[in-house]
Formats: structure tokens, sequence, C-alpha cells
């Protein structure tokens, strides 16, 4: 039996229900789990749908007291603009579905977000949980990242800060070997080592569980390594069950360097350094020039964005990774941090394409696919 399909039916026929403790409420088609005491059930779902309305405006606002969190400076973020994650035509609705107590005064809210086409079915886009604290006076609602973590061990190995659950087995050389590339990585980026914190989970499920996820597009399907940096907090997420995850290290040192950049070039900057899914950029490189030995009639940037050359090897991380290398081995370390500070960060082509143009003294897109193209399929392997 395909349990998805049943589930998508029971969210179908559950999501627009009226609920039977307001007439209009924004959690619609809520399940009742605390029967024994209904008040604050329909006290906390008031709260809840009153914190979703107001969240756009005090999201990336760090005074604001409801984002007290020790692990985010912004541990709401996930949630800005959700409702119209897929634009204004496909409205994603939040439902709660379960509520339990969990020690005094604490509750998890289970909450779901999904969208529905007329005639077409109900799409599930997220089920998350969150941390309430009420006593009939006070609410709070939490991310449950913290919650979650509260009884993992802890060990500091020079500037990092490792969490792990009870059960893992700490390998100090593994994290030796990572501590020594952040030594070089600082090095490379011109300044001091910083601390930071690195949460390590067994793999893509259990980071996303971590996180507070039942439920994520991203959380199914991948049987490679996968892991996310919180730049704003110096805090990285593993998902290899691994004490080293470079990739996700380099974007808190582009963050520390740059601030926030062209999106494009981070990843390809990340990938050039560290590699990706804990695979070293030369064996995504070797990939990418037996693509363009078998196509070299393939426009670089029309093919930059597009998928994954394979499973493991991203088309838009590899050919940014590409470029980053390439303008470092031509040019130099200081007019790479020059491109990674004057490109555009919306990811517009255009800006690239013109200042890789006006480095390299080239006057068109034809001239400068050409030049790019050349150099893949030349490069050594």
């Amino acid at each position: 039996m395909n349990y998805f399909v049943v589930f998508c039916f029971f969210i179908h026929t559950n999501l627009f229900s009226q609920s039977l403790l307001d007439k209009e409420p924004l959690l619609v088609g809520s399940v009742r789990v605390l029967e024994e005491d209904v008040p604050i059930y329909k006290k906390i779902n008031r709260e809840i749908s009153k914190f979703i309305k107001e969240k756009d405006s005090f999201i990336f606002n760090d005074k604001d007291p409801r984002n007290r969190d020790k692990l985010f400076r912004f541990p709401f973020k996930d949630y800005y603009k959700l409702e119209t994650f897929y634009g204004e035509d496909f409205v994603v609705t939040p439902n709660l579905v379960s509520l339990y107590p969990v020690e005094k005064n604490y509750y998890i809210a289970k909450i779901m977000w999904a969208f529905h086409l007329e005639n077409e079915g109900t799409y599930l886009h997220m089920i998350n949980n969150f941390l309430v604290y009420y006593d009939k006076d006070n609410f709070r609602l939490q991310n449950i990242t913290s919650y979650n973590l509260k009884n993992w061990k802890r060990k500091k190995v020079g500037n990092i800060m490792y969490l792990f659950e009870k059960d893992f087995f700490f390998n100090h050389d593994k994290a030796d070997e990572m501590l020594n590339f952040h030594k070089n990585i600082s090095l490379f980026f011109e300044h001091t080592p910083f601390d930071f914190t690195y949460v390590v989970c067994k793999n893509t499920n259990h980071m996303y569980n971590t996180l507070g996820y039942d439920f994520h597009t991203d959380m199914y399907g991948s049987d490679t390594s996968t892991g996310s940096a919180y730049v704003e907090d110096a805090l990285i997420f593993s998902g290899n069950n691994s004490e080293i995850y470079r990739h996700e290290l380099i974007h808190l040192h582009i963050n520390k360097k740059f601030g926030f950049v062209n999106n494009f070039l981070e990843e390809g900057l990340a990938t050039f350094l560290g590699g990706s899914r804990e695979i070293a950029y030369e064996a995504h490189l070797s990939k990418l020039k037996k693509y363009f030995e078998s196509k070299p009639n393939s426009v670089f940037f029309e093919i930059c964005f597009e998928g994954n050359l394979d499973k493991n090897t991203s088309m838009p991380y590899i050919t940014a990774a590409f470029i980053c290398e390439t303008v470092y081995e031509d040019c130099g370390k200081e007019q790479l941090f020059e491109m990674l500070n004057v490109v555009g960060k919306d990811n517009t082509k255009k800006n690239l394409k013109d200042y890789l143009k006006s480095i390299y003294e080239v006057n068109t897109d034809s001239d400068l696919n050409q030049l790019l193209v050349n150099k893949i399929i030349n490069k050594n392997d």
C-alpha cells in the first residue's frame, strides 16, 4: 500500500474541515489530542494562529524577544513568507495536526503545511514541530532544535564545539583533521580561526528530524552526504555521521570574509575549496570535463544552472567551482576575492558574464563561452 497516498488523502479530507474550536481559525482541520483539557488546546491553537499571522513582521528582527534562542539568531527564518512559497496561486496552509505535553507547561505542536489545487488534490510541503511554553498567563513558541539537543553530549576541540548523541563514537583524529582544515582555510581567507558549533547527525533524515521536521522535501530519496550551515550563528549541522564537513565550513568562512555573496559563486567556492557531498572537487571536475568532451558545442552559461550531472554532482556547484578555480589560477586570489565582492547577489548571469569578459578581455558571450569550454577540455586530470 502507498502510505504517502493514504496520508495525502488524510490531509485532503482534513485540511479544509472546519475546526470545532474557532469559526474561522488560521489553523484549520485540527486534530485534538488533549481531550482532557480542551480549553488549553483552544488557547494554544489561537496563540499559534496569532504567531503565524505576525511572524513575517519580526522574523528578521533580532531584538524582538520572540527570537530568543540558544542556537539561532533568527530561529523562525524557514517560515518567512512560507504561505506563498510556491507563488500567490498556491497558498500553503498551516494545519495543527497534534499537540501534546512533554513536561510541565511545555507542549510540542506539530504543524503540517500543504496547498490544495481544485480537482487536483492536496500537496504536502512540510511537517514541522514547535516547542510551546504555556502556563495560562504566558505563551512562547520556540524553535524545537535546542530542546532536541538538550541531552546530547558536547566536546570542545580547539575552536570547534561538537554536539553528538550519546551512542556516537567520537573520532578524535577526524576532529583534529577538521580543526587543521579550519586553520588552513582561515589562512586562505586571511582571518583568524573563529569558534563555531558542529552538530553531528547520522544521515539526512536524522539531521532534519533534529532540526524539527517530520517531513521536508529534501529529507527523502538521498543516499549521499548532506549538511547545512547557519552562517549568522557560526553553526553547522552535518548529515554524514562524521566530525568532518569541509563544504559547510567554507560557507562560514565566506560569510565571515565577505558577508552575503552571490549564491552561485558561494556554492562554487565552497565546492572548489571543500568539495561537495564530501567528494573532492577534482572528482566532480573530472565529470564536468567528460561532459564537455562529449558535448563540445554546449553553451557554458546555458547548462551551468541546470540540474545535476549525476546523483552526486550538481551542475551549478561544479561549474561555479570551475569558474572560481579558473579565476584563482589565472588571476590570483585578489581577483577571486574581488569577484566575490563585485558580482551581484541575485544569481544574475549577465553580471557574472560581464565580469569575466572584462578580466579576460573578450567582447562577446560566444568568445567567453569558447574560452571556458576550451579551459575545461584542456584541463589536466
